[in-house]
């Protein structure tokens, strides 16, 4: 088997400059036609997936700061801010879709609130627990490797489950019901910038980790997922 290519902070910058998309050229006629036509039962399913997804979006914005100001190289702060952007972006698209198709305008936070009653208390525990007071254990200690491997292999991993998972439950319904086909036109100005965010993110992560365990375990071991 081949090795894997993984691209330096620089590259991966470059590489989002190159793929800029906005969460509000989005045409959501479609959804906003046919929401109201759905099974309720088929609402639900489409429901629960975006609370997940809204959930998920809003937490990694709002507790990314942390990776972002540890000490790191100019490079990889600054391919870090982006990731943080297009977090942002997530979680502006999901507060647009809520207003404008599944509910009333509110605020994001109001509507991260009636997300988050949809989803499971495992899930609550790794977003509000675990990911909150690694973030804050990484702003108290920017400097702390073994701290900033564990956050990052929580983001890679842990973070990204409940997107994967949601987009999937939305791309199966959308493929399988004859009631909806909403969102068509979501995933299309995105699709390039979705690859590169697959390749991106992860790479970063991995490439960070690769590195940073050398560095460190003579000195000290490093475990992202300490007991």
């Amino acid at each position: 088997m081949s090795d894997i290519q993984l691209n330096d902070p620089q590259t991966l910058y470059r590489r989002w400059e190159e793929s800029q998309w906005s969460p509000f050229a989005v045409d959501l006629s479609t959804d906003r036609g046919q929401w109201p036509k759905l099974e309720p039962t088929l609402r639900e399913i489409i429901y629960f997936a975006l609370s997940s997804l809204m959930v998920a979006e809003e937490r990694i914005t709002t507790k990314f700061a942390g990776l972002v100001a540890a000490h790191a190289p100019e490079e990889e702060t600054t391919f870090l801010a982006t990731q943080q952007v297009d977090e942002a972006r997530h979680m502006q698209f999901y507060a647009r879709f809520r207003d404008e198709v599944i509910a009333e305008p509110r605020t994001i936070a109001a509507h991260v609130e009636l997300a988050r009653e949809q989803v499971s208390d495992s899930f609550r525990e790794l977003f509000d627990g675990a990911l909150v007071e690694l973030h804050d254990e990484l702003v108290a200690n920017p400097g702390d490797l073994a701290v900033k491997v564990r956050f990052v292999k929580l983001c890679e991993s842990g973070v990204r489950v409940p997107r994967v998972w949601g987009r999937a439950v939305l791309r199966r319904i959308r493929s399988e019901s004859r009631e909806w086909k909403g969102l068509t036109n979501y995933p299309r100005p995105r699709i390039a910038w979705q690859r590169e965010s697959r390749s991106t993110y992860g790479s970063a992560g991995t490439n960070f980790c690769r590195e940073a365990y050398p560095r460190e375990s003579a000195s000290r071991k490093l475990d992202p997922h300490p007991a």
